[in-house]
């Protein structure tokens, strides 16, 4: 349902179970009206209030958007009006009924979840456990007056009379004859008989967790836990279906059977998927506080529920799930970061490989066209310069095998660069354009005589032996 707190709207979810005694009246006015009761006095009682400066755990610097602040913040505050506002309306439901009806009563059991939080707010002995998948705890309490010390101490000092209906039954309060120390209804019961639920505050652990709230019918044929282990991984609507019909295995259609599984997931809280609860990333000292969950007792001044400051410990447990969820957030941010990085270098690799490999395919057609074997044109041949020669002046020179040198009297000095080879002598210029490897013997001259003054010669050898030609 929407509420509006200090003008902000929020979403909280409400999950009930309402058993009916002495009639089904009392649980269907209930099932009507309680919801928005409840939402009625959490707006009421936080109209005036003012919107907290900073959510829960969070800080100027963790990225997180001015919008889910401000969503952060309102859920924050209904959580802090919702224990108040749950017992206002269990009273207030409980005078509307008993004024206009003499008759019927009923439990009430109601989860009310807003993020990371749920208030479980009850009367009556229909009960409702926490599932962790590493425990099983009871959040709400327990009104059945032979199962609760407490509540006979509560009943007898407010004057009413506790005792079975007959022998072996049930401990009831009289007047009124009831098993339960608290009901909705049940105008004719005693003053000490009260709608005043009692209020418990869980806060979830990282993880979620999985609620069952059902009705005594359940509770009384089966055991708690091994019903709630048999049913772990199966689906809630499943798993709703199989305790009812494990109930009625156990004893048959002695009583009514309501069953109401809830799986809690609170990404709501964080606007992300919730990572696991210990992350590598976490701070040792929210560790313990994330992975384990915690109930308290609003209502009631208990020193446990308090830290060293005496705030309320929900306040930091919930600050601690929010900073690892922050923390995960951040890490799964970097991850994603690091494989786009890793995928586009990838890309780029495949798209160079790619290239390359149509530049190699093009070169192997062009060398089968003029049948020249690839591996003549790769293969390293392993020339290297072992010198210089020196010939007399005067003499004329003669280039490579491809051309003459120029003839003169006057002759001159000619240096010859000799190369050799050691394997065959498939060396030259790739026929190819831009392939290929060179070996080239240059000769200079210099001096008149029959040949031109300064005439070059150039040789130049393709791959293959005895290909040569000569350019001057």
């Amino acid at each position: 349902m929407e509420a509006t707190v200090a003008g902000h709207r929020t979403s909280i979810d409400f999950y009930g179970v309402f058993d009916g005694h002495g009639g089904k009246a009392a649980a269907e006015y209930c099932k009507k009206h309680l919801f928005k009761q409840i939402v009625y006095y959490l707006e009421k009682n936080l109209a005036n209030a003012k919107l907290p400066k900073a959510a829960l755990g969070l800080t100027p610097n963790d990225g997180v958007s001015p919008a889910l602040r401000e969503e952060l913040a309102v859920m924050d505050l209904a959580v802090s009006g919702l224990p108040r506002a749950m017992e206002q309306a269990f009273v207030a439901v409980h005078n509307m009924y008993t004024s206009a009806h003499d008759e019927a009563g009923t439990t009430a059991t109601v989860v009310a979840v807003c993020g990371w939080e749920a208030v479980v707010a009850s009367v009556g002995d229909s009960l409702a456990y926490l599932d962790t998948g590493a425990q099983v705890l009871m959040v709400s309490a327990n009104h059945r007056i032979e199962d609760n010390a407490a509540e006979r101490e509560r009943l007898q000092a407010a004057g009413s009379e506790l005792a079975p209906s007959d022998i072996g039954g049930p401990v009831r309060a009289w007047p009124g004859g009831l098993m339960m120390s608290r009901t909705i209804g049940d105008r004719d019961a005693g003053a000490a008989v009260t709608a005043q639920a009692e209020v418990r505050q869980v806060t979830l652990p990282a993880t979620g967790g999985r609620i069952v709230v059902a009705s005594d019918g359940l509770w009384d044929a089966v055991s708690c836990k091994n019903a709630i282990h048999n049913v772990r991984g199966m689906a809630a609507e499943k798993a709703s279906s199989a305790l009812v019909q494990a109930s009625m295995r156990a004893r048959g259609p002695r009583d009514d059977i309501t069953v109401v599984v809830v799986d809690l997931i609170p990404s709501a809280d964080t606007g992300v998927r919730v990572p696991p609860a210990l992350s590598k990333n976490t701070r040792a000292v929210d560790a313990a506080a994330i992975g384990d969950v915690h109930v308290s007792f609003p209502l009631e001044s208990r020193a446990a529920d308090r830290d060293a400051g005496g705030q309320a410990l929900w306040r930091e447990l919930l600050a601690a799930r929010r900073r690892s969820v922050l923390e995960g957030r951040a890490q799964e941010r970097e991850e994603r970061e690091a494989a786009a990085a890793a995928e586009a270098a990838a890309r780029r690799q495949a798209e160079a490989d790619a290239e390359r490999e149509r530049g190699l395919t093009q070169l192997e057609r062009d060398l089968a066209a003029m049948k020249v074997p690839m591996a003549d044109l790769l293969d390293d041949d392993g020339w290297e310069t072992q010198g210089r020669k020196k010939k007399p002046a005067g003499r004329g020179g003669r280039g490579g095998r491809g051309g003459r040198g120029g003839r003169g009297a006057g002759g001159g000095e000619r240096g010859v660069e000799v190369a050799r080879g050691s394997e065959g002598t498939d060396e030259g210029d790739s026929p190819v354009p831009g392939l290929g490897h060179r070996r080239t013997v240059e000769v200079e001259e210099a001096g008149g005589g029959r040949g031109r003054a300064g005439r070059r010669s150039r040789a130049r050898r393709w791959p293959g032996p005895g290909r040569a030609r000569a350019r001057t």
